[in-house]
């Protein structure tokens, strides 16, 4: 989010508030901002000791570690990529 605002590609008018709610939520086009930049990122790549993964593989091998852990009963231990 922080980097979308930062290149300017969301802005102040993709912002409501809403006083019932007593918050500020994006409107709709700043929904659709956010969820393609999001996709943008899980299909984009990085390489962590010479293999190439893109970052939804990531987050779906954390998730599938995560879930081993629990079912274990063992201790998390994080993933470390570098």
């Amino acid at each position: 989010m922080f980097s979308l605002i930062n290149r300017n590609q969301l802005n102040k008018s993709h912002f409501q508030y809403e006083e019932e709610k007593e918050g500020v939520y994006l409107n709709i086009e700043g929904k659709r901002i956010v969820i393609e930049a999001f996709k943008k990122k899980l299909n984009s790549t990085i390489t962590i000791k010479n293999y190439s993964y893109t970052y939804e593989k990531l987050l779906e091998r954390e998730v599938k570690h995560y879930q081993k852990m629990i079912m274990d009963d063992q201790k998390y231990k994080p993933y470390k990529y570098f």
